[in-house]
Formats: C-alpha cells, structure tokens, sequence
C-alpha cells in the first residue's frame, strides 16, 4: 500500500513532466529558483538551447513516470506466478510451541507450500486463530478447514468455490471475519449468508 501511494503521484508528475516537454511549457524556460537547478538548467539551455530544455523534460518524465508506474504495479506483479496466475498462498496464525522454550506456547504462522489437502497440521487444528487458504484452485472447503474450531479470520479468495457448506460454515462459533472475494459465487447467495450468519463480517 505504501508503494502505491508514493507511486500513484509520481506517475501523475512523471505525466506532467513528459507532456509539457513535448508541448513546450513555458515554465520549462524559466530558470528555477535552486542554485543547483539553476546551474543545470543554464548549463542545458546554453547547450542545448530550448530543445534541450523540452528534451531534457521529456526524458525526465518517462523516467518518472517509469518508476511510479513500477512502485504502482510491482506489487500486484509479485504476487503472480510466471504463467500469469496468482500463486497459492496458505498460511495459520495459531498457538504453538515457542521453538527457544518447548514449554511455552506463543502466536505464530505456519506458511504451507502446496495443496491445502496435503497439508498435515496434526492435532494443532483446534488452536488455528487466523487461516489464508488463497488462490488455490479449490472448489470446495476441505474439511480440515472446517475442524479449526476457535478460527477468527478465514481467507478463501480467489478461489473456484461455487457455495459454502452452512452446517460446516455453523460449527465455526468463534469466526467473525470471512473472505470470499474472487470466488464465482452468486452475490444474492452471499447476501443471503450474510443474514443467515450476521455476526461473521463476510467480505466478497
């Protein structure tokens, strides 16, 4: 978020820039007010003369405009697979042994390379809190899913889920927070869950 916030304006600049070199600004023949742009600035028009300067403007603003562009869009690229497709991202926030002291239990992720249904979490189910199960291809819930009792916050975006099942969706008491979107569900059938489970914030 924050690249694209500092993206978003610098390609609007690098915009501005690209196109009042092409035009030729009036303002791109003042000499700025900084010593050092001011240097620049003679050192361009005195060699250049005031194609220079529109030059000079113009490959300013690709440039900017390159990188504003890249901060904007990188981001969401990464997320990508080289076919073009978003990679699986499987993750549980839960209760588990603190690695430094077997004894004591802390908050921690478990990131799952692969298939969700290949996944073994053994008996930890129960102390799932948080799951992202994203953009892997599931049509369906696994039940193991479904076994993480005292889950909070379950992410199933960008999957190909058609309905959710609402005895399994019922046995989660402690859930209050579930992500649909990008899944090709009907949206009176959302609609229709929100009211069946209106203390569960269900983002589609």
């Amino acid at each position: 978020m924050e690249a694209i916030i500092v993206g978003v304006p610098l390609t609007i600049l690098g915009v501005f820039l690209l196109v009042s070199g092409i035009r030729g600004a009036q303002f791109l023949y003042r000499p700025p007010k900084r010593a050092f742009g001011r240097i620049v600035h003679q050192g361009i028009y005195k060699n250049f003369g005031e194609k220079g300067l529109r030059n000079y403007a113009t490959g300013a603003g690709i440039v900017v405009m390159g990188i504003g562009l890249g901060m904007t869009f990188l981001p969401k690229i990464a997320t990508l697979s080289p076919s073009g497709k978003k990679r699986p991202t499987i993750s549980f926030t839960g209760i588990m042994p603190n690695p430094m002291n077997p004894d004591e239990q802390i908050e921690g992720t478990i990131s799952l390379a692969g298939d969700i249904r290949d996944a073994i979490l053994q008996d930890d189910d129960k102390n799932i809190t948080a799951g992202t199960v994203a953009s892997a291809k599931l049509r369906e819930v696994p039940d193991k899913v479904w076994n993480m009792k005292n889950i909070r916050s379950l992410d199933l975006s960008d999957n190909r889920l058609l309905s959710i099942k609402v005895d399994s969706l019922q046995s989660l008491d402690s859930l209050r927070f579930l992500r649909l979107s990008g899944n090709p569900l009907d949206t009176a059938y959302v609609e229709g869950l929100r009211q069946q489970f209106p203390a569960i914030k269900i983002e589609f």
